[in-house]
């Protein structure tokens, strides 16, 4: 596993299909091996990484799952620093250290950056930290995106639970906490009156709030990236008026705040001090967040839906009532969260195992019966065939 300019590890996507513990494993010493593929393995350092205490059946868990990375993914162990004298996993001992290296990764990987991993690995959470982060490589490896297109997916919350076998408040909670840190960032649409999260890595949530405001507009999501809006000029002998260039009373606006209102100004938005007022209220109803994803959504409508004389007016009459619409919304959609979450989990039941296991309950119930019946009354079995018998003798035979 090579080092990278960027600073990031590749995660193979096969590697999820192993199980919770060998992916928290594999980051861990893919990390450390991050500089030039070999770290050194420590049985209680991982132990208390994942969370566990130091006892035989623990060990043997572990030993297990690198079991499973060795095989899998090709995970060589060594007893010494110079990695000459291969050693088994079933033979490793937990007081010893080992030697571990790591193969590279050259395709269908999951790119984990290492300050996100590290984030990841030091919340300070009751929860199970390798199920967090499997859940949050599979959002991660969901996202496949060209050059030119938003870096999003969107997986239902039933998908995710299925493919990583999580029950559904499961993942919703840990989509909160990883939320909450600042891993991944999403945004909840209704479409056709289904309720759809749109993911992306957090360094990229413009992509989801471009998108979220564009679907509720149009109705599906898109990958598609929208082209910077370019004013058309008609080509006359006349010369054109150049718009004004706006006062310096912009200059105290977060340099954040106006590339989002880059369409509006555009579009002939002035930035005095009566529309920085109106937009410090927005910011300060529904937080900055929202306010850019408020933003984004009367940009969508805007495009699809009046022309570009109005966009400034629309923007100055309705920013306030829609960041208090925005607010509403994120509240409502969080107590109907907490009320799913609070809500008894209802174990999934497999009708036909337990049809089965009836089955042979029975099955079972029935020759022990019979067992009984020939133990106990064997007279009674052999009077059960006396008329058989009686009938072949009166046939002569």
């Amino acid at each position: 596993m090579e080092k990278s300019k960027n600073n990031f590890i590749k995660i193979p996507k096969s590697l999820l299909d192993l199980g919770v513990d060998e992916v928290y494993i594999y980051a861990i010493v893919g990390k450390g091996s991050l500089i030039d593929g070999t770290t050194v393995l420590y049985m209680p350092q991982l132990l208390e990484m994942l969370g566990v205490s130091n006892r035989t059946e623990n060990r043997n868990k572990m030993k297990k799952a690198l079991s499973n990375l060795s095989i899998a993914l090709r995970l060589n162990f060594y007893s010494d620093f110079r990695m000459q004298n291969n050693v088994a996993v079933e033979e490793m001992k937990s007081s010893q250290h080992y030697y571990v290296k790591v193969p590279e990764v050259k395709d269908w990987f999951i790119k984990v950056y290492v300050k996100d991993l590290n984030k990841l690995l030091f919340i300070d959470i009751k929860e199970s930290k390798a199920k967090l982060l499997l859940q949050y490589l599979y959002i991660l490896g969901m996202i496949n995106a060209k050059a030119n297109e938003r870096r999003i997916c969107y997986p239902n919350i039933e998908e995710i639970a299925e493919a990583i076998g999580f029950n559904p408040k499961t993942v919703m909670k840990y989509n909160e906490i990883l939320k909450e840190h600042e891993l991944i960032y999403f945004e909840t649409v209704s479409l056709n009156e289904i309720s759809k999260n749109i993911y992306s890595r957090w360094s990229e949530k413009e992509d989801v709030i471009e998108a979220t405001a564009e679907a509720k507009v149009t109705g599906y999501i898109s990958k598609e990236r929208k082209k910077k809006l370019e004013t058309s000029v008609e080509t006359k002998k006349e010369p054109v008026s150049k718009p004004p260039k706006q006062k310096c009373a912009s200059t105290d606006i977060d340099p954040s705040i106006l590339s989002v209102l880059e369409f509006f100004v555009k579009g002939g938005l002035v930035l005095h001090q009566g529309t920085k007022a109106k937009i410090d209220e927005a910011i300060q109803i529904c937080g900055l967040d929202n306010f850019k994803i408020v933003v984004k959504e009367m940009e969508s409508k805007c495009r699809n839906s009046m022309p570009e004389k109005y966009w400034a007016g629309y923007f100055s009459k309705n920013v306030i009532l829609e960041a208090r619409r925005r607010k509403d919304t994120v509240e409502a959609q969080k107590r109907a969260n907490e009320k799913l979450m609070n809500e008894r989990v209802i174990e999934s039941f497999d009708y036909v195992k337990a049809y089965r296991e009836s089955f042979m309950q029975r099955k079972e119930k029935e020759d022990k019966i019979n067992k009984d019946i020939v133990k106990f009354f064997p007279q009674l079995i052999e009077e059960k065939e006396k008329p058989k018998e009686e009938w072949l003798k009166a046939l002569g035979l």
